[in-house]
């Protein structure tokens, strides 16, 4: 819903109507929800305070965020309801309806404020929100006792529902009796079976001649006299009755409407106070979905006095016929001249750079991609016709006098938009003066923006390191003015091509030609061909920027491929190891059983096929293990070296079956890497890499190998593992292997390290140990042998 617009018709200076500010104020403005900030819009002043800005702008971006993240209170219903607010202050009595409307207002202003109180985010919101009143108890009683069409409700006074009541009461019972009248004794008297009501009082229409038939009061009589509307007289006390009641109602809905009228007065402060705040507030949301609408970017603001526009919109054009526009003035330190033919767009272009900063000074975000803004001190501007016929001043004369009020107020830092600068005249003379304008204007420091068509300015400006030249494109094929910018050109007038395609006979655009002489068409042709020059360049920029963009998007699905087999890799590794984590399994159990006959068996013939059983289980078991790391080698992705790892690279880890990412290299070789929720900390040692590379023969699995580990039947017993770094899953199957091969080779003691850490490994190790029948005694570790992150077995 999108309030009335209400003009407030505040003085503006001559730039402000130039640059047409009250436009763009308007549009926005369609954006309020309520008067109150309809009027604030149209009222708001540009400032080009740094500060003040800055927190305009911030005000906005913190309600454009609300409005795209939550759902914003209601509060479309506040009226402007500051004069009934002022007279209770001053004891009047305010209307019924003027109090709902209060009431509906006070409700707004609650929402609004218990919405903020909640909130978090939008600091400066928050702050202002503070201003808001929070009075529940008043806007209830209002709206309790009076309704939008200015009746006051039977709730709201005990006294005022017992008056109604008997009111009522006594009104059927007249009514009922009134009915008996004249649908009996009555009825051959009166012109018409009905009764109605004369001065407050009861009557029926009883036929003149049939008065004395009647006994009662005459209240009226029809126009041919031949009707009397009489009140019986066996009614009149009722009648007058139901008049007392009538008058002890209005009575106390006096006394109701100036209690309430008194109770708003006593918080008209408040009241006032915070309809100025959700004026504001409303005004800053209707930036704020001005913005959403128009797709508008928050300014960045920069140091210095600049402002850099990225396909930029006039926001008094429509969209779908705005050409996007892409240009600056005051980037390093650089006034701006622009040339090119007329309707080519030169007088929109300034407009909106002055436009813009008015627009940012008001905290309004401008329509375009990408703008940086380091604040002028002021805004001037001379464009468009400015003759006066009130003050008999020609085009040329109006300008001057601009032009001279300008530099009598004109500061360092402000930006000054000139249009057709020295037009109107001689061109010798107004070429001259126009040099002098950019050339004074930049010496007091001021930031130009400034158009022509005098050939001698362009050059002043194109040999002046203090100006940036730009020229609007003309497409000399088609006759028409594209409305693009070519940044650093300075383009020809296209006067001729122009009136041709206007309609100017083609003799009188060759007669001109000759008059203008050789020089000027050579002059001319080489404008035009450093303009397709230029043209040409621009094109073959757009297309390496298209080929770019392109890549972009080629990688960016690339990317989302790569991850999609990743996922579906991480699926199929899981699946895989859980197949051969079972086989695995199978054939441990079935070398736990050799080792039990083992231990119940005498014979050293049968001792020796039951170690040649082992042997061959044991192997098998290596093999699956084998089989396990090739598998997932080849499902794993290469990566770059060790050496070369950096973040974001994918990596193992020692110890975890998934892979990661490396997240941050710290001195001395520490590697963080996120696994899953996970961040772990290993060495640079520990991370496993996805080359594909040649296994050795006798490989061990790298999760909870040890040194020896394999080769026992070679008389090469295992004496120690290392759990440290673990997994907690990898570390128990790691140690039921290395105790199993320790049982086989017949060592009497065995050395288990897992580290102090959380205790978690340390307690696995002895509740393993503890279950085993093979273990004489177990203890921690001496300070020679680890101390308390080693556990020491002594074996049966």
């Amino acid at each position: 819903m999108r309030c009335t617009i209400k003009s407030v018709g505040s003085k503006r200076s001559h730039a402000e109507e130039k640059l047409e500010l009250a436009s763009v104020l308007a549009q926005v403005a369609e954006f309020c929800r309520t008067g109150l900030g309809s009027e604030k819009i149209l009222d708001i002043r540009p400032t080009f305070d740094a500060s003040l800005i800055s927190l305009r702008i911030e005000q906005t971006r913190e309600a454009l965020e609300l409005l795209r993240a939550s759902e914003i209170p209601e509060y479309g219903m506040a009226r402007d309801v500051r004069r009934s607010v002022s007279d209770a202050a001053k004891g009047a009595v305010v209307p019924a309806e003027e109090l709902f409307r209060i009431g509906e207002t006070l409700e707004a202003m609650g929402n609004v404020s218990r919405f903020f109180a909640k909130l978090d985010s939008a600091p400066n919101l928050k702050k202002l929100a503070i201003g808001l009143p929070y009075l529940p108890d008043l806007q209830k009683r209002i709206q309790r006792s009076v309704t939008p069409e200015g009746e006051v409700l039977d709730d709201a006074s005990p006294t005022l529902k017992k008056i109604r009541s008997e009111r009522n009461s006594q009104q059927r019972k007249l009514m009922s009796r009134l009915q008996s009248m004249i649908s009996g004794s009555y009825r051959t008297y009166l012109q018409e079976p009905i009764y109605t009501v004369r001065d407050g009082r009861y009557v029926i229409p009883v036929k003149a001649q049939y008065k004395s038939k009647v006994p009662g009061i005459v209240h009226d009589a029809s126009a041919s006299g031949q009707t009397l509307f009489i009140e019986p007289q066996s009614i009149v006390e009722e009648g007058n009755r139901l008049r007392e009641l009538e008058a002890l109602e209005r009575e106390e809905t006096e006394r109701i409407l100036s209690e309430l009228s008194s109770a708003v007065g006593g918080h008209s402060e408040e009241i006032l106070s915070g309809m100025d705040v959700l004026g504001d507030l409303d005004g800053i949301f209707a930036k704020a979905r001005y913005a959403d609408d128009r797709n508008a970017a928050p300014p960045n603001l920069s140091d210095g006095h600049l402002l850099v526009v990225r396909e930029g919109h006039h926001p008094l054009i429509p969209r779908e016929k705005s050409v996007p526009l892409t240009i600056s003035v005051g980037e390093h330190s650089k006034s701006l001249l622009l040339s090119g033919p007329n309707t080519g767009g030169k007088t929109v272009t300034l407009k909106l750079l002055g436009l813009y900063a008015l627009m940012i000074g008001c905290g309004i975000f401008p329509p375009a991609r990408e703008i940086k803004y380091g604040p002028f001190h002021n805004v001037w501007a001379d464009i468009g016709d400015e003759q006066s016929l009130q003050q008999s001043l020609s085009t040329f004369s109006a300008h001057l006098k601009n032009i001279a009020e300008i530099f009598h107020g004109v500061q360092k830092g402000d930006l000054v938009i000139l249009d057709e600068i020295g037009a109107g005249t001689d061109p010798r003379e107004g070429g001259a003066l126009a040099k002098a304008f950019l050339d004074s204007l930049h010496n007091r420091g001021a930031i130009v923006a400034a158009s022509t068509h005098y050939g001698e300015v362009k050059n002043f400006a194109q040999a002046s390191e203090r100006f940036a030249c730009a020229a609007m494109e003309f497409d000399v094929e088609t006759l028409q003015p594209t409305f693009r910018i070519i940044p650093g050109a300075s383009g020809a007038s296209h006067a001729m091509e122009i009136s041709l395609r206007y309609g100017i006979p083609e003799e009188v655009i060759a007669s001109a030609e000759r008059f203008a002489g050789e020089e000027f068409l050579q002059e001319r042709e080489t404008s035009y061909a450093l303009d397709n020059l230029v043209r040409e360049t621009r094109e073959e920029k757009q297309r390496i920027e298209n080929l770019r963009k392109e890549l972009e998007e080629k990688e960016r699905r690339f990317e989302t491929e790569r991850q999609k087999w990743l996922e579906k890799m991480q699926k199929t590794r899981a699946q895989m190891e859980e197949s051969l984590a079972q086989i695995i399994r199978e054939a441990r159990e079935r070398y736990r059983e050799l080792l039990e006959r083992l231990k119940t068996v005498t014979n050293s013939q049968t001792r020796e096929e039951i170690i040649a059983e082992a042997k061959t289980v044991e192997k098998e078991l290596q093999d699956f293990r084998n089989r396990l790391e090739d598998a997932e080698a080849e499902l794993e992705p290469d990566t770059k070296d060790i050496s070369k790892i950096e973040p974001g690279t994918l990596v193992g880890v020692r110890g975890y079956s998934q892979p990661g990412t490396v997240v941050e290299i710290k001195k001395g070789g520490e590697v963080v890497v996120q696994i899953g929720i996970a961040r772990v900390h290993a060495k640079m040692s520990d991370l496993k890499t996805y080359e594909k590379e040649a296994r050795p023969s006798q490989a061990t699995h790298e999760r909870g190998s040890t040194p020896g580990a394999g080769k026992w039947v070679r008389g090469e017993a295992p004496m120690e593992i290392s759990l440290r770094k673990m997994r907690f899953e990898d570390a128990r199957e790691a140690l039921e292997r290395f105790f199993d091969e320790a049982i086989l080779a017949g060592v009497p003691r065995i050395r288990i390290v897992h580290g102090k850490g959380t205790g978690t490994l340390k307690k696995m190790v002895h509740d393993f140990l503890k279950s085993r029948n093979e273990v004489a005694k177990f203890r921690e570790g001496d300070i020679y042998e680890g101390g308390v992150g080693v556990t020491i077995v002594d074996l049966k």
